[in-house]
């Protein structure tokens, strides 16, 4: 065969296995990576690998605006670090081990590298992943037609399989320790999620997402547990940051990242789910967007900071009316490569509705005499929880022990599809007699919105209480297209406040 005819060939198998990755879903539902891996394949080959820059991955593969920073947006660094690690699983135990062409990108560089093992000889070392560093592969026999092996002696009959699973073994575990060298706690590489082990849902389910995550007990009591429910992706290291809108900060530091599987085994019945998530970045608008589907339905979108209002923000998408499929089984899959989640809860529920939100202005919960469970402050932004003077001369106020208090708003989750009852509870804890305070009617005005529209207007609690609680209830409330209910509370005179919050489904 001569030059041009091999060379021909090489270019052949080459682009063979390049369609391969691309069409056979051996990279998974990510459209990221076909794109990404597509884009450097071809700008290789066309000889210009030496000047793929991130700039040019995200504005020519990813779509990204002329604008695009690379010190902002992490998309690149994220798409590449996944890819990687994808084509490492592909060429070390799955479906790519038997081929003799691989596709592997370096560490530190972006231009692809088409590696041709021999069928015979020696080992071939291969510039994998982890740090630069090679590690040795056995020759695997093609998969094309080969030439005739010559026979093999008495002395290695038999012995051969044996051999090559040795190797294999070897090559795991030196794969293994490369890549846990190169990969130290806290760098920007994060520690991949191993297969998931079974979980079941026997009650309400309270799980933390990532490795290295300890159990915790939040302010309602409630304990939270570390569970390796899920697979794929990669875990987030703790931050240490303080999260708004949650006096529960741990629940958001931590969590996964990526391409991630979820697997709860459950009894027959229906459930809510909970989806906690906070960015803990300062990611570009729209790069922030977790793309999620439960069993196999219909792909929902959750923009993170734009939900939460902020970076650093706590918000929780709810998702309910959700029952196992025919195995037993609740499966949870995260399909976009950017944003985080950090927590789950499951909640088993008596009907496809929403389950109600009752919220106490405290940091701690509260339980009714009609045995309704009252959670400690959350998804609150502004204000403080307040200081009533002299509270030791008082009877236990129960529900009005505590309040929120200044220029503040709630962001409730509220699942589209369903209307609500808003049930506000307002108790003076400052001004008038009663507290032991000068001032009286006139002392506090402020006005309420919910999604925008006006839902009291010049409100004084001492004017419509007489120094005792209030109760205002709107019905018929509809969520915003995001699934919440978004409560303003406007300062008239002096500074609002709010003891507690219920939101209830209203019967269809």
């Amino acid at each position: 065969m001569g030059t041009s005819a091999a060379s021909a060939d090489l270019e052949f198998t080459e682009r063979a296995e390049l369609n391969w990755l691309l069409e056979s879903g051996a990279l998974g539902r990510s459209a990221n990576l076909t794109k990404v891996l597509r884009y450097v394949c071809e700008e290789t080959t066309a000889g210009r690998g030496d000047q793929i820059k991130e700039y040019s991955i995200a504005v020519e593969a990813l779509g990204r605006r002329p604008n695009f920073d690379p010190q902002t947006d992490t998309i690149v660094r994220v798409t590449f670090h996944t890819l990687r690690k994808r084509l490492q699983e592909i060429y070390e135990t799955g479906e790519g081990m038997s081929h003799p062409v691989r596709i592997v990108i370096p560490a530190g560089r972006y231009a692809a590298q088409f590696v041709h093992l021999p069928e015979t000889g020696h080992t071939t070392s291969l510039p994998y992943v982890s740090g630069g560093d090679s590690v040795a592969v056995p020759p695997i026999a093609a998969p094309f037609p080969p030439q005739p092996p010559s026979p093999p002696s008495s002395s290695t009959t038999g012995r051969l399989p044996w051999f090559w699973f040795a190797a294999l073994v070897v090559v795991a575990l030196v794969a293994a320790v490369v890549w846990r060298k190169s990969h130290p706690s806290g760098s920007f590489a994060m520690d991949s999620l191993s297969p998931a082990s079974h979980v079941t849902i026997s009650g309400p389910t309270y799980i933390l997402f990532g490795k290295g995550r300890h159990a915790y007990t939040d302010h309602s009591g409630i304990r939270w547990e570390p569970q390796p429910a899920c697979e794929g992706g990669e875990s987030l290291p703790s931050t240490g940051l303080t999260f708004s809108g949650t006096e529960d900060s741990y629940i958001y530091d931590g969590g996964i990242r990526g391409i991630v599987r979820c697997i709860f085994h459950a009894r027959p019945g229906l459930y809510e789910l909970q989806l906690h998530f906070a960015e803990p970045g300062n990611l570009e608008p729209a790069h922030r967007i977790v793309s999620l589907a439960v069993n196999a339905g219909a792909t929902q979108s959750v923009d993170v900071v734009d939900r939460a209002g902020a970076d650093r923000a706590a918000t929780t998408f709810t998702i309910p009316g959700i029952r196992p499929e025919n195995d037993g089984t609740i499966h949870l899959d995260f399909t976009s490569e950017v944003s985080p989640v950090n927590a789950i809860e499951i909640l088993p529920a008596p009907t496809v509705q929403p389950l109600p939100l009752r919220i106490v202005a405290s940091s701690t919960p509260y339980k009714d005499d009609t045995g309704n469970f009252w959670l400690s402050d959350r998804y609150f932004r502004g204000g403080r929880h307040g200081q009533p003077p002299d509270q030791e001369h008082r009877p236990s106020l129960g529900l009005y022990a505590s309040d929120r208090v200044g220029t503040f708003q709630y962001s409730l989750p509220a699942p589209t599809g369903s209307k609500y009852r808003v049930t506000l509870y307002f108790r003076e804890p400052w001004f008038g007699q009663e507290n032991g305070a000068p001032g009286g009617v006139g002392s506090r005005i402020f006005n309420v919105y919910c999604n925008g529209q006006s839902v009291l207007q010049n409100f004084d609690i001492l004017a419509e209480g007489h120094g005792q609680s209030v109760t205002k209830t709107f019905d018929d409330v509809s969520p915003t297209a995001q699934g919440e209910l978004n409560l303003a509370f406007v300062p008239v005179v002096n500074y609002p406040l709010v003891n507690a919050i219920e939101i209830t489904p209203e019967k269809p």
